[in-house]
This record gives C-alpha cells, structure tokens and sequence, in this order.
C-alpha cells in the first residue's frame, strides 16, 4: 500500500503543532521549508478584543484598576508584589520586554501612553482616541472609531504616524501582517459593518464577508475570523459558517456575548443563562462553570487562570474551573 503522502501531510501537520512556525511546501524538492514565526505582541488577540485590562507577560499580571486608587498596576500571578504603574485608568495593555503601553480613554488628556514596566518613564506619546490598541513588534495599531477617523499606526516612541484606513472603523483585530476591520468605512451607511481585511501597509484593502459584525468582538483564531455570530476563513474564501456546531454546541441554544481562545479551548458567556462555558474547539467536550454565581462582561485569560468582571469587581477562575477568587486587591472600590 502506497503511504508515503499520508506520512508526508501528518510531517506538515506535526511541523506546525509543534513548532508554530509558518511552513511552505515546496513540490519539486518535496521537502518544507519551517520559517520560525517571530513576530512579537504586546497582549493576545483575544485579551485585546476584551478591551485589554489584564495582560501577562514573563510571571506579572499587569492589569487595569478603576476603583478609588485608580491606575495601571502590576501584580505576581500568586497575587503577590503589587506596585503602580501610572495613575491613570489603562485599557488595551500591551507589555513589551521594557515598556507597557495602553489607552487612557476617561482622564484628560486621553490618548496612548505608557511607562517603563519598573514604573519609571511614564509619558503620554500621542494624543488620539485609540480603540484596540495593539503593539505589533515595533508598530502601534488602533481605530480611532469615530466617522472622520480611521486605522492608524504609529512606532512605540510616538513618532511616525500613518493612516492605514481612512473611513469609520468600529472594531479591528490585528494578526500578523493583516488587520482585520468592521464598520461602515466606505460605504457610511449606519447600521451596516461588513468585515474586512487590508495588510498592515495599508494595502490589498478587500471586503471578506457583507455579512454583518454585532458587536465589537472580532477575534482570529487559526485559519478563521470569529465574531460573536459566525466566523468565516481568513482570506474570504467560502460563506460565513455558525462555528457552534463545529465546537459541539448545537445541540443547545447559545447566545455568545464575549468569547476567548486559549490553545483548542473557547471560553464564552452565554447572555441566555448567565453563565460561562468552555468548549473543546473540536466539538468533543463541553463545560459549564455553574460555580461562578456571578455573570459576567469581559473574559480574559492569563496562562491558567481566567479573568472576568461584574463590572463592580475583578474575579479570576482556574482555566478548569476549581478556583473561583474575588480579587479584593486589583479593585478597591
């Protein structure tokens, strides 16, 4: 029996489980080639479209606090070394090896800041409405979300801004070379955000689906874009999908209201009982997270814990769902 192309596919797909490098096949030589991935990110693509206020990075949570000491902290995932940051409320945290950048977005004057991650050098590098703020190795993206706006980047000391979109853009997901938006933007028709995708530079701008984006939750996870409705691949190829019943979970009616990815787990909230679930993305296994007690906003995920709001509190919870904690130290209202 003739085996060879089977154990040549199962080579490609280990190479990619295993390394998550980018690999190319080259049909002549039969051979592939790995190209290591190198790009760096400031936070996940999922803690991003859940506006960002916690972010890990190196063994530190670093995290957004609104209550009366309100500010930009850093904490040890054991809750341990609490220390300030900056004094003003920080959404889309991004870390960098020296640096943690976010958006000021309530206190004047608004804009992208940051400071130095032992909390020195804080300074505010542009003043801009700056919505999903997303640090892609040297680069700075975010929308400004308004209709004369657009998607912008600019480099990490403030300098070099460049307008990547010009038109109304509601909400962008950043991913390597490709940004993926949705909102009126060229047509300007109210109500009505198809999604798009355009490079990085600025070019190849193409719409991949007319169908609509509700809510401000795009998220990209291997070879698809993921909204709180359908998701659809990343090239535009193919028709919008219900991933529901790719994850195992038509079998009960949902309302996905906030979701995240964490490896081949999709945490999200469903707004039709209130509560958490978590679903093997290969539609094998469901869990529902009765212990909570507390339904929740935004869901973001930090190595093994997760981390969620009642919009009063902070709370975090083991990836498996074992330990529920209030954490009366990131929030002192």
């Amino acid at each position: 029996m003739y085996r060879k192309p089977l154990v040549l596919l199962l080579t490609i797909v280990m190479l990619f489980t295993v390394t998550g490098c980018l690999e190319q096949f080259n049909r002549e030589s039969k051979k592939v080639s790995v190209t290591p991935d190198t790009t760096q990110r400031g936070s996940t693509i999922g803690n991003i479209a859940n506006r960002g206020w916690v972010a890990y990075n190196e063994g530190w949570v670093y995290y957004n606090d609104e209550g009366r000491e309100g500010g930009v902290f850093k904490i040890r995932l054991d809750g341990s070394e609490r220390i300030r940051l900056a004094n003003t409320s920080g959404w889309f945290i991004n870390v960098s090896d020296d640096y943690v950048y976010y958006y000021n977005r309530y206190t004047d004057p608004i804009g992208i800041y940051r400071a130095k991650t032992d909390g020195s050098g804080y300074e505010m590098i542009l003043n801009t409405y700056a919505e999903f703020l997303t640090l892609i190795d040297d680069w700075l993206y975010f929308t400004t979300a308004t209709r004369n706006g657009g998607v912008f980047r600019v480099q990490t000391d403030g300098s070099n801004l460049q307008k990547i979109v010009e038109g109304q853009v509601n909400v962008i997901c950043v991913d390597r070379d490709w940004i993926y938006l949705s909102g009126p933007l060229l047509s300007n028709e109210e109500g009505y955000w198809p999604l798009y995708r355009v490079k990085t530079d600025g070019s190849s701008l193409k719409m991949i689906c007319e169908t609509r984006v509700y809510g401000e939750e795009l998220q990209v996870h291997g070879d698809y874009v993921y909204t709180v409705s359908y998701r659809v691949k990343k090239d535009g190829s193919g028709k919008a999908e219900n991933y529901q019943s790719a994850f195992g979970l038509d079998g009960v009616r949902y309302s996905v209201t906030r979701f995240n990815f964490d490896k081949d787990w999709f945490y999200f909230w469903d707004g039709y009982e209130e509560v958490m679930y978590r679903a093997k993305t290969d539609g094998s296994r469901t869990e529902k997270f009765d212990s909570i007690g507390q339904y929740g906003g935004f869901l973001l995920l930090a190595e093994s814990w997760v981390y969620f709001t009642d919009f009063k509190y902070y709370y975090r919870m083991k990836n498996d769902g074992t330990v529920v904690e209030k954490l009366e130290n990131y929030r002192d209202r």
